[in-house]
């Protein structure tokens, strides 16, 4: 088990060839809890191939608006809590990028499709996947309730840029290696 600040890693390993193994999360300040999926490959010598990371939250009150339904940009807020808890569980918390590095990863587009209301209550599951490029990456949300439906799908495209001119600089690559983990 790791802690680091509030968010607990649990390091868990497969046993044997096909079998799910995963690492799980939960941030205690924002009620989310995760996992990160993969498989087990026979060609690769059994190492993880991760294909998503998925978080779980309930709807609370301050997420509804006055018709109690999820307020729309708080998709928005939810995802960025799930995309944080991603880069800190592949030791590239966010915390760390902006105050130590040379570089950012800032938001530069967003998009969502909302296809179902969720309401107070509702258990909501979030499954995050990324496309790399060289300079940026796209990550896509897929918001579900608890029984699998749709609720909203959301993609963010953040920029790779010099901290000091704010100019596009290609991603390292170990932040590319990273991020393929859920290409």
């Amino acid at each position: 088990m790791i802690r680091k600040n509030n968010i607990v890693l649990l390091r868990r390993n497969a046993t044997g060839a096909n079998d799910k193994c995963n690492d799980f999360f939960h941030d205690n300040a924002n009620g989310f809890s995760g996992t990160v999926f993969g498989m087990l490959d026979d060609r690769a010598g059994g190492e993880r191939k991760a294909y998503m990371f998925e978080s779980k939250t309930e709807i609370r009150i301050h997420d509804t608006d006055a018709a109690g339904r999820v307020f729309f940009a708080n998709y928005f807020r939810m995802a960025h809590i799930s995309y944080e808890a991603f880069m800190k569980s592949i030791g590239h918390g966010l915390d760390k990028i902006v105050h130590e590095s040379d570089f950012l990863l800032p938001v530069v587009r967003a998009e969502a499709d909302y296809k179902k209301g969720l309401r107070l209550g509702d258990v909501l599951n979030i499954s995050l996947t990324a496309q790399v490029r060289k300079r940026s990456f796209v990550l896509s949300y897929r918001f579900t309730d608890a029984q699998g439906n749709v609720a909203a799908e959301l993609k963010t495209v953040h920029a790779c840029i010099d901290r000091k001119t704010g100019k596009p600089i290609p991603m390292r690559e170990d932040i590319k290696e990273a991020l393929a983990a859920i290409a």
